[in-house]
């Protein structure tokens, strides 16, 4: 069975800003994106590469499809895969609240 490899790339202008999309192509410093729901595989939207934050990741579907696309992309748009990808600390935020509290009685005790 063929699948399909694609890198991934978070929009970094414009009113889809902080989108996930996958690069169909690129050439000449314009990359074709699509989502899978606002921007379909048939017509992908042609971006300028300035305005994408390209990323080592990269998503794989079976199926050249919208469908497997929206599902391959759903933890990075809507699932919190962001915070993974940036680099931002693992620690939640009620782990940070439970080290000050505790630093706190620490301190007055």
């Amino acid at each position: 069975m063929n699948e399909f490899v694609y890198k991934l790339a978070k929009s970094r202008a414009g009113h889809d800003k902080g989108s996930w999309y996958a690069v169909i192509k690129s050439e000449g410093g314009f990359a074709w994106i699509a989502d899978g729901r606002r921007r379909k595989i048939d017509c992908p939207k042609k971006k300028n590469i300035k305005h994408l934050e390209m990323t080592r990741k990269s998503v794989k579907i079976e199926h050249f499809t919208d469908k497997s696309l929206r599902k391959a992309l759903w933890d990075y748009n809507f699932g919190g895969a962001e915070s993974a990808v940036s680099g931002e600390s693992g620690e939640s935020p009620n782990e940070s609240a439970e080290t000050s509290s505790s630093e706190k009685s620490e301190k007055e005790g």
